[in-house]
């Protein structure tokens, strides 16, 4: 994953995968992290650090611009 770099984190999974749907109708891959604990132990969810939304180094600033999120 070392071409990876974290874009946001969320505590929601149906968010998570709702901000990576549209990034990828969009032609930005990305990888979600920690959904699995997030789905199956609902409760731990803020606890393990949440739901992580990766995406490739390039693609960075077009899915902070897509997605609207800041540095």
């Amino acid at each position: 994953m070392e071409n990876f770099v974290l874009l946001h984190t969320y505590f929601n999974s149906l968010d998570a995968h709702n901000a990576k749907n549209h990034l990828e109708s969009c032609g930005i891959f990305s990888q979600i992290m920690g959904d699995v604990n997030a789905t199956t132990y609902n409760y731990f969810t803020q606890a393990n650090g949440g739901i992580e939304l990766y995406v490739y180094k390039d693609d960075l600033e077009n899915a902070r611009n897509l997605l609207n999120i800041s540095e």
